[in-house]
């Protein structure tokens, strides 16, 4: 199999945050992840999850890369 080509299968994207002694619950995106998608991500489902556990400190996030690269 060449990772470089793309492949028809169904495609998956999976988050997830390791956050000190924390894992959170994953999301699953099963279309196209968009700077829209990803913003209701963080603030209906990631940000609750933060609250719960007594984190309400001002947080910095990176948006997943674009494209996977394979670095040799």
């Amino acid at each position: 199999m060449d990772p470089t080509k793309e492949h028809s299968c169904p495609k998956v994207l999976m988050w997830c945050e390791f956050w000190r002694s924390h894992v959170l619950d994953p999301f699953f995106f099963n279309n196209t992840v968009t700077g829209e998608v990803y913003l209701k991500m963080l603030q209906n489902d990631l940000m609750p999850q933060m609250e719960r556990i007594g984190e309400r400190k001002p947080l910095w996030f990176m948006p997943p890369p674009v494209k996977n690269q394979i670095n040799d």
